[in-house]
């Protein structure tokens, strides 16, 4: 009689464990619903490493965390869209599991230096002046590659004009107030910055200062690859002769 009296307390006495247990486990899974239902959790990128000043954002510069909604600020960026392909701010850096914030970040068209970013290994930008007579008819849009000639005379004051380098890439068009043409309201070129070897400065500046350069755009402009010298030129001779 004890024993089945005991086998009953003990069954109730597990049953009611498990029930209870059965309540605890729902009702933490209940409060856990309610708690993300009224925090509204979303999911938001922050950085995977410290980016330096001027990196382009990837793809693999982003990881992602749920944040409560209450907690986020305008200013925040929540899309892969709004920032792969973007740069950092020359002044500052992203620190690793930083949010990314719209002050932190610029937009290729909205950089005032974006030409250097697109210089490659060994270049440098060579900006030079321009007026509408020399560029009138040529369509020149950044990315097209353009041949470099020199005008200057002999000593004798014989002249000579000759092709320097070929396929130089336009990087930007800016008018006299140094705004990019595509972006301003005055679309007159002055100046069109050019991607150089860093090889190739001095003769260019020597060569403007000593005559004139000029740019066309020819059949052979993207037959080869960027900057080529022309060895042959009559210009490398002229550059060496005293003014």
């Amino acid at each position: 009689m004890e024993d089945k009296q005991m086998k009953k307390k003990i069954a109730l006495t597990l049953t009611i464990g498990f029930t209870l247990l059965g309540l605890i486990i729902s009702g933490f899974y209940f409060f856990q619903h309610e708690l993300n239902r009224h925090l509204d959790l979303v999911s938001v990128p922050v950085s995977t490493s410290t980016l330096p000043p001027r990196h382009t954002i990837t793809v693999q510069d982003l990881t992602w965390i749920d944040v409560p909604s209450a907690y986020l600020q305008a200013d925040l960026l929540l899309n892969e869209a709004e920032l792969v392909g973007c740069w950092t701010r020359l002044e500052g850096i992203i620190p690793r599991g930083s949010f990314f914030y719209e002050e932190m970040i610029e937009r290729p068209e909205e950089m005032t230096d974006f030409s250097v970013t697109t210089l490659k290994e060994g270049q440098a930008v060579f900006p030079l002046a321009v007026s509408m007579d020399e560029i009138s008819g040529q369509l020149m849009k950044p990315g097209q590659q353009v041949d470099l000639y020199v005008y200057g005379q002999w000593p004798d004051g014989q002249e000579m004009m000759d092709c320097l380098l070929r396929g130089v890439r336009v990087l930007e068009l800016q008018n006299r107030y140094g705004e990019r043409i595509d972006q301003a309201e005055d679309a007159l070129p002055s100046t069109v910055l050019l991607a150089v070897d860093q090889a190739y400065l001095s003769s260019l500046s020597i060569a403007e200062k000593k005559g004139r350069i000029e740019l066309y755009l020819t059949a052979d402009s993207y037959n080869q690859a960027e900057c080529i010298l022309e060895e042959e030129s009559q210009v490398l001779s002229w550059l060496k002769e005293k003014r």
